[in-house]
């Protein structure tokens, strides 16, 4: 058996590294579109349905933490916490879409507010939330 014959990922000849040889590209033709329907349900149906559920239970968070009788300085931490979470799955709607879809288009616009405005806005989001966990945990 030969090295170009084994279907475990290995370097190409072409120098690239590839998880498919020669003779299995055939298999991921035949299954494309069973990949294509899987990939949307996840990131366009369950994702989306997971990010509703929380933004409404961020939601209700605001709710109950904005009652006058809150405001100790945990309680101010926790809503800090619900705002930025909510700030989070809100600018994940914009990256479910772009996965859900795949790269419909080529444009140099959607890849430019895609790298420099939704991932990083995600992103600060995500470390607000971290950050407000550790002032939590350390002034606990």
């Amino acid at each position: 058996m030969s090295l170009t014959s084994t279907p475990i990922s290995r370097w190409s000849d072409q120098g690239t590294f590839s998880s498919f040889d020669q003779q299995d590209t055939s298999l991921d033709a035949d299954n494309k579109s069973d990949i294509v329907t899987i990939h949307f349900i996840a990131y366009g149906i369950i994702a989306k349905i997971i990010v509703a559920v929380g933004i409404f239970g961020n939601i209700l968070n605001l709710i109950v933490l904005t009652r006058p009788k809150l405001k100790g300085v945990m309680y101010i931490y926790l809503l800090g916490l619900a705002v930025s979470n909510l700030c989070v799955l809100v600018s994940a709607i914009p990256a479910l879409n772009f996965l859900a879809h795949g790269r419909t288009t080529q444009h140099y616009a959607v890849a430019f507010f895609q790298a420099h405005l939704a991932l990083p806005v995600l992103n600060t989001f995500m470390a607000a939330s971290v950050y407000i966990m550790i002032c939590t945990t350390v002034n606990r």
